[in-house]
């Protein structure tokens, strides 16, 4: 149980060293993995130095895989906040519209306004997914690879095309 302890702890510690550095930094979904990584490594080494966590090698392993699992699942989640979704976009417009909604020609001239589509193209680019050249976007070996893995997931699945 002192194990599990050890993960809850280690968690919350990232989680408000995370938000006190993005106060101070203008946030990044890089920084989070190596917030957390730094804090689970001092946090064990402090730990296992004073004497508060003993146990061996293998379940030191399988306490960090079920770290890495939980910071993997936070970094989906602060991926999702940092660049809002077009589908989440969509709802939020239509909810903060009211009772009648909105028609499908004001849907569609507030998602063209937002820089949305740009962020991502942005982030598509700087991630050396796309590349811009002489105006045209084109994939890069990295993101053609990318294209052909969600293909055949969507193959696998049997979801239909353009899911």
């Amino acid at each position: 149980m002192r194990n599990l302890g050890f993960v809850a702890v280690a968690l919350f510690a990232g989680f408000i060293i995370q938000i006190l550095w993005w106060r101070m930094r203008r946030p990044r979904i890089i920084d989070v993995p190596v917030i957390f990584a730094l804090v689970y490594a001092g946090l064990s080494w402090a730990g296992i130095r004073f004497g508060i966590l003993d146990f061996g090698l293998a379940d030191y392993v399988r306490l960090t895989s079920l770290y890495a699992s939980f910071v993997v699942i936070y970094l989906i989640a602060c991926a999702a906040i940092e660049v809002p979704s077009p589908t989440l976009s969509v709802i939020k417009y239509i909810a903060e519209s009211g009772g009648n909604g909105c028609t499908e020609h004001e849907l569609m001239q507030r998602l063209l306004s937002q820089d949305s589509l740009l962020a991502r193209l942005q982030l598509a680019q700087a991630g050396g997914l796309v590349e811009i050249v002489n105006g045209r976007c084109m994939l890069t070996p990295k993101g053609l690879f990318l294209a052909r893995v969600f293909k055949f997931g969507a193959e696998v699945f049997g979801l239909p095309k353009g899911a």
